[in-house]
């Protein structure tokens, strides 16, 4: 009796033991899979941390900075190609004169040099004309300015006197109508064949805010400095502003011509 119970003692002392050491081993493979677990997680928090570093060090605030300028002068370039003036230079037939570099015009304005001495506004326009326009007149004459030439004011007020230039001559047509819509003549208004008209310019000009204010202040009252010139041409001074359908050999040919002057990005004068 008293054997079988040392017997049952032993035996649940070895199956008490057994338990604890199955616990035990438990209990070390799951600290071991903890930190296993804890190790992956810091190799690859150094992982990010070296991408992260590695990332900044590529970044370079001047490349970003040149690969905007390079987008802008890319949209510029475009613009220049399809909406810069070209009149007269919409010929598909080049004119091979020879002149190209024979000489450069030996006057140049920049913007500020001109001095307004004329009427402002309208009246300015009409002034210089020697009689009055009508409403549609005056708004085509502003539309076309805008848009066949830059933002420099001695640039605009040339261009502007060249269209009134034309009227007074007769030989477009003796309203500001017919002369900006002569065939081959003002790109911004009747486009080439490739790219009819009126530009996205010419139709964005706001007779009725900023842009006319500006022109009533500040462009028509400098139409009297181009009195004497008496200009019935103009083109691009820009080479790269002669897409397809134009002529770039008309730039040659006006820079050679007697009293050519560049003012701002175009070339005057009388062909």
């Amino acid at each position: 009796m008293i054997e079988n119970s040392i017997q049952q003692f032993r035996a649940k002392r070895r199956s008490a033991s057994q338990r604890v050491n199955t616990g035990d081993a438990t209990k070390q493979r799951l600290g071991l899979a903890q930190r296993e677990l804890a190790r992956s997680e810091n190799e690859t928090s150094r992982a990010l941390e070296r991408a992260g570093e590695a990332q900044e060090a590529q970044y370079n605030p001047a490349d970003s900075i040149n690969s905007w300028a390079d987008s802008i002068d890319s949209l510029r370039a475009e613009r220049a190609s399809r909406e810069q003036s070209t009149t007269g230079a919409l010929d598909t037939s080049p004119i091979n004169s020879g002149t190209s570099g024979s000489r450069r015009p030996a006057t140049r304005f920049e913007e500020g040099q001109g001095r307004p001495g004329g009427a402002g506004g309208r009246a300015g326009a009409e002034e210089y004309l020697g009689r009055s326009l009508s409403d549609v007149e005056w708004d085509q004459l502003l539309r076309t300015t805008y848009s066949e030439s830059s933002s420099n004011p001695n640039e605009q007020a040339a261009v502007m006197s060249v269209i009134l230039n034309r009227v007074n001559s007769g030989r477009w047509g003796e309203t500001v109508t017919s002369v900006i819509q002569a065939p081959n003549q003002f790109q911004a208004v009747t486009g080439t064949a490739n790219d009819p008209g009126p530009s996205r310019m010419y139709r964005a000009f706001n007779n009725n805010g900023e842009d006319l204010s500006k022109f009533e202040s500040t462009i028509t009252p400098l139409l009297s400095n181009y009195t004497e010139q008496n200009w019935l041409n103009f083109t691009a001074a820009n080479r790269a502003a002669y897409g397809e359908g134009t002529n770039v050999n008309f730039l040659d040919d006006l820079t050679a011509a007697q009293d050519s002057m560049q003012i701002g990005q175009t070339m005057f004068g009388t062909m």
